[in-house]
């Protein structure tokens, strides 16, 4: 199965607020998520779930989301490890 490269130039031909859907046969350049970031152009990948139109976040997301804050993600062997970066140093999440 061939796969479809959005670049750069593709976002910027983009409408501001459009969607961008990265499913199984459609990946995108650096630059062009760069581009779509700065343009307001939204990226779906596939692994995000719909719910009424919008993306559902996972709750700890939801839980980071709520607290401006500084953080640090560690990602082994699959898992993810959130610390929020505190005045008093690191803070487990």
């Amino acid at each position: 199965m061939a796969k479809r490269l959005v670049c750069e130039a593709d976002v910027l031909a983009m409408a501001p607020g459009t969607e961008l859907v990265l499913d199984g046969a459609t990946i995108a350049t650096p630059a062009a998520l760069d581009a779509a970031h700065r343009r307001g152009v939204r990226v779906v990948r596939p692994s995000e779930k719909r719910v009424a139109g919008s993306t559902q976040r996972p709750a700890t997301l939801e839980r980071l989301l709520e607290k401006d804050g500084t953080y640090v993600v560690v990602v082994r062997a699959g898992r993810a490890v959130v610390t929020r970066v505190g005045e008093h140093g690191p803070e487990p999440v």
